[in-house]
């Protein structure tokens, strides 16, 4: 067991951050979210609103031509018109919000899914726990980052009441239209400049967050002594490492006895099996190498380099290649296909 008074000064093995991945324990910063949010309002406002507002200003102006002449009975169709029109002009916004709010929960959880953290943990009511919590320097880093937050944002507020907001104040005189207008653009400017301003804020927690993920994974030289010793031990990793070991050294030495083939049979490129039969102590032709990708072009090469024949046969290739092991003989369902080849072979 490792020990947990051990300094952690080692990064994280891959192992432990694929376990704590499938915990659902990853980097995420709340603030990259609230700020892509606000983005949305931002496109919502400049793109969407104006069109809104043309909408339901004509749809308004409809119904209170008609209105005159409506009865009593046509109120409820007035309303279900005026509420189709609405739900209409404001979907953009809820499905631009949708595919916004899924894309920066993906780009930070990199798809990730888990019920573990809804699991509940005894641990967590540990008052003890819980106060060091308050004193962490995540606590800190998060004290400081607020109250500079509030600060920038006051100073915006103070910089809109007294740049913007009283100059509108001042020209009550417009018309509506106009009004609207500058009440708008103001709108338009307050979210440009508060996205401007928290965009510092966002930056330096994703690298936050990440640092302090990253220190929170940390490893004692122990624990990276153990996880190693308990992988190297599971009987199912030993035995899967044994046998791709086994699969390696026989490919290798298989390349060896290529020059001793009869045939290579290829399906062109990507596969290639030497078949090699002896009467005397075959039944049927054997397969001494196999290969695909780099493995099946050296065995092209070595067969080319000692003028061994070569059939495309794309068919063929694969069967043998999904059926036969190295050093093993052909199945009996490939017999007459293999004959086949043979008999091109000698007709050579």
């Amino acid at each position: 067991m490792a020990d947990s008074g051990q300094s952690k000064t080692e990064n994280a093995t891959p192992h432990k951050l694929k376990k704590a991945k499938e915990k659902g324990q990853i980097s995420r910063s709340m603030d990259f979210s609230a700020l892509a949010g606000l983005g949305i309002i931002l496109l919502a406002v400049v793109f969407v609103i104006p069109g809104i507002l043309l909408h339901l200003s004509v749809a308004l102006v409809e119904t209170f031509k008609a209105a005159p002449y409506a009865k009593i009975e046509d109120l409820g169709l007035i309303v279900y018109s005026l509420s189709e029109v609405f739900i209409i002009a404001i979907a953009p916004i809820f499905l631009l919000a949708l595919v916004v709010g899924i894309s920066v929960n993906f780009s930070q959880t990199k798809g990730v899914f888990s019920f573990f953290p809804l699991t509940p943990d005894i641990k967590k009511l540990n008052p003890i726990s819980g106060f060091k919590k308050l004193f962490s320097v995540k606590s800190l880093v998060e004290l400081i980052k607020n109250v500079l937050r509030l600060s920038a944002v006051a100073l915006l507020i103070y910089y809109m009441f007294n740049q913007e907001i009283s100059i509108l104040a001042l020209n009550f005189n417009l018309n509506p239209m106009d009004g609207l207008a500058k009440m708008y653009d103001l709108m338009v400017k307050t979210i440009i400049l508060y996205i401007l301003i928290m965009l510092p804020f966002v930056l330096s927690d994703v690298i936050f967050q990440k640092w302090f993920f990253l220190k929170e994974m940390r490893m004692s030289k122990q624990e990276v002594q153990d996880e190693y010793k308990n992988q190297d031990g599971d009987p199912a990793v030993k035995s899967k490492r044994r046998k791709l070991q086994n699969e390696l050294r026989e490919k290798a030495n298989s390349l060896a006895v290529v020059p001793q083939s009869d045939v290579v049979v290829t399906n062109p490129t990507f596969l290639a099996v030497a078949l090699r039969f002896d009467r005397e102590s075959m039944v049927a032709p054997k397969v001494i190498s196999k290969g695909k990708g780099g493995f099946a072009h050296s065995i092209r090469s070595i067969a080319k380099d000692n003028k061994i024949l070569m059939k495309q046969d794309v068919k063929l290739a694969r069967a043998i290649y999904k059926t036969t092991n190295i050093n093993s003989e052909i199945p009996p369902e490939l017999y007459d296909d293999v004959a086949k080849l043979y008999r091109w072979v000698y007709s050579h």
